[in-house]
């Protein structure tokens, strides 16, 4: 019997920018940025698989050109047991200009996690004929983490923008068992992203990127692309909808579908 696991992750990377890497932190137009996903798959067994999260960042903040600042939060809860995983990011990032054109971001972020499970509803095989597996067992599991990225990015006027970045997540590789004599830790998780906004004429643009992961013996690379097209480019009365086809290969392919309203 095996099994796979691994640390949070969505289909619509661009949509958790704190998750994906701490160098995006504060990276947008305009003060303050929020964002929230909710996730719920596999509804067919017994206790769905739910996810949460939410975060927000200030670009500039305290007035101060080129600091990020941003918090992020998500609760996961999945299985039988009740699994549940809650975890707070603090982020940090400086951007530095080069040229006219270039910029180079510095990202770090500081996390607190806690794991818990009821192990009341499950069965294990060493319980059968009345042996005791939970002796050493906790319920609870709590630990500090610590991730960092870098980001670089390139107008070459607008509406044509590359963007690159590489982030390191885990560093503190920390033990994540509900068993007290056993250790078990989380291996570095190496994330690198790239997207490329280029105009096809006045009103379509096209934004491929693509995401690839690796985390100890496993990988996932999910590119895709969304098309964008520009109702109204006023700056205050933009309007703008996107479409676009995406895959996690070897695994699920997804459409992805949003709307721009002003800076929403």
């Amino acid at each position: 019997i095996g099994s796979y696991g691994q640390d949070i992750h969505f289909s619509q990377f661009n949509q958790a920018p704190a998750r994906l890497n701490p160098a995006l932190t504060g990276q947008f137009k305009g003060s303050y940025r929020v964002a929230g996903i909710y996730r719920s798959q596999w509804g067919s067994i017994t206790v769905p698989y739910s996810t949460v999260a939410f975060s927000g960042d200030a670009h500039n903040f305290l007035k101060q050109n080129g600091w990020g600042a941003g918090l992020d939060f998500f609760y996961d809860k999945a299985g039988d047991g009740n699994l549940g995983t809650i975890n707070f990011n603090v982020s940090n990032s400086y951007t530095l200009p080069i040229g006219a054109k270039n910029k180079a971001t510095g990202g770090i972020q500081f996390g607190w996690a806690r794991k818990q499970i009821d192990p009341t509803q499950l069965v294990f095989d060493n319980q059968i004929g009345g042996g005791n597996s939970l002796e050493s067992f906790a319920t609870g599991k709590s630990y500090l983490n610590l991730n960092t990225g870098i980001l670089w990015q390139t107008t070459f006027e607008t509406r044509k923008v590359l963007q690159m970045g590489i982030a390191l997540h885990n560093l503190t590789t920390p033990n994540a068992n509900f068993y007290d004599n056993e250790d078990y830790q989380l291996d570095m998780r190496i994330s690198i992203h790239g997207s490329y906004q280029f105009k096809i004429n006045q009103q379509i643009d096209l934004i491929p990127s693509t995401l690839l992961m690796f985390q100890g013996p496993h990988q996932q690379i999910t590119p895709g692309i969304n098309g964008k097209y520009i109702l109204d480019g006023r700056s205050h009365h933009y309007r703008a909808v996107y479409l676009g086809l995406w895959t996690r290969t070897g695994d699920a392919g997804y459409i992805s579908m949003g709307a721009d309203w002003n800076t929403l």
